[in-house]
């Protein structure tokens, strides 16, 4: 069935106030035990595949949970995009990946967002394409780093660029242009990302510390976003 558990911030997660919800998928696609049963499927939802459908309603549940951390009885909408909305007065952000399903929450501030995602270990012909399609000439030297294998560490430049965009506004997101941000050191909890190109307020130079955390096969990214970027580390 598909279990429900609120955690703390994993090791490394160190941003005060963001509550992370996972769901762990042990049945079949199309289950509908657990905390997704009785959730309703939107009407743009309703004919696809079961596991996007599964995706979906786990994530509404481990968000209603996070939300519930915060003392809010609501869980997130859906516009016309599809894009979550948070509950008025929260932030959030969701990511599924393989048998995992996360979410999670803080309460909104002055331009503070929060992005969040989570990647299975990239195997070798997926770093290759990630070293083709996301990581920029200047980040491969990343991938020889002594404590970060390459597929941790080609994993964790796509995560860590994947979160950061999802912690922009909606309106700033038309796609995924993995060029416009690059990793510059990755430690054992924490790495730091720079923009290098100009991109939704941020200016090239401005740079921010993300946090991420391993469980056994996969990899979880938090960016939390204050609300004037960070420069330097």
């Amino acid at each position: 069935m598909e279990v429900l558990t609120p955690l703390p911030l994993p090791p490394g997660f160190h941003a005060e106030g963001v509550v992370i919800c996972y769901a762990f998928r042990h049945r079949p696609p199309g289950s509908a035990a657990g905390h997704t049963a009785g959730r309703a499927l939107p009407e743009a939802l309703r004919h696809c595949a079961a596991a996007r459908q599964r995706d979906f309603l786990a994530g509404r549940a481990c968000a209603a949970q996070a939300l519930r951390k915060l003392g809010v009885a609501s869980e997130p909408g859906r516009d016309a995009r599809g894009a979550p909305v948070w509950p008025v007065g929260t932030i959030g952000s969701l990511s599924h990946a393989g048998t995992r399903v996360l979410a999670c929450a803080a309460r909104a501030g002055s331009g503070r967002a929060v992005g969040i995602d989570v990647e299975r270990m990239a195997g070798p012909e997926a770093v290759r394409a990630l070293e083709h399609l996301v990581i920029r000439d200047d980040e491969r030297s990343l991938l020889s780093a002594p404590h970060c294998t390459p597929a941790l560490c080609a994993t964790l430049i796509f995560s860590s660029k994947e979160a950061w965009y999802k912690s922009l506004p909606a309106q700033a997101q038309p796609g995924r242009a993995f060029g416009d941000v690059a990793v510059r050191a990755i430690d054992r909890d924490s790495l730091f990302l720079e923009v290098v190109r100009p991109h939704a307020g941020w200016q090239v130079g401005d740079g921010l510390t993300l946090a991420w955390s391993r469980d056994d096969d996969y990899v979880l990214t938090l960016c939390v976003r204050t609300p004037r970027p960070l420069t330097g580390r």
